[in-house]
């Protein structure tokens, strides 16, 4: 992983396996294994598993530069089912940003087969910048 200011791993990685690959201002690649852990009663990835690896290749993505960013939201289709052993890779790149608000695509791959497994848009705000903002004082 490149060494950024600011960027750490946090536990909810950790807890899902989710190797950091790669992390510069405005992209980063992250991937993990699916486990039985990971498994929906289809036998197939959860899907709230893949947002989360999404959502971590965005979190890594838009705090690369700082200020600290946050997810206003983020929205995923899926695609194509992930079996038990397949290993998934979320990039991220941002597609637009402004002071307060940035927007991030994310595309999950399957690694062996390269099939695009999901595809996420997030959401970002920078609420540093917000809370800095002068704000008018209220009416006496």
């Amino acid at each position: 992983m490149s060494e950024l200011p600011g960027i750490q791993r946090d536990s909810v990685v950790d807890a899902f396996g989710i190797a950091v690959e790669a992390v510069s201002i405005g992209s980063a690649r992250v991937s993990m294994t699916v486990t039985t852990a990971m498994l929906n009663l289809h036998g197939t990835c959860h899907g709230g598993v893949i947002f989360t690896l999404a959502d971590s290749a965005l979190g890594y993505s838009s705090n690369a530069e700082g200020p600290l960013a946050v997810a206003t939201g983020g929205d995923i289709n899926f695609l194509r089912p992930a079996r038990l052993g397949d290993r998934l890779v979320a990039e991220a790149r941002q597609r637009h940003r402004t002071r307060r608000t940035a927007l991030f695509d994310i595309e999950v791959r399957n690694v062996a087969t390269t099939h695009l497994v999901a595809i996420f848009t997030g959401r970002i705000g920078y609420p540093q910048i917000a809370e800095e903002a002068p704000r008018p004082k209220p009416p006496e």
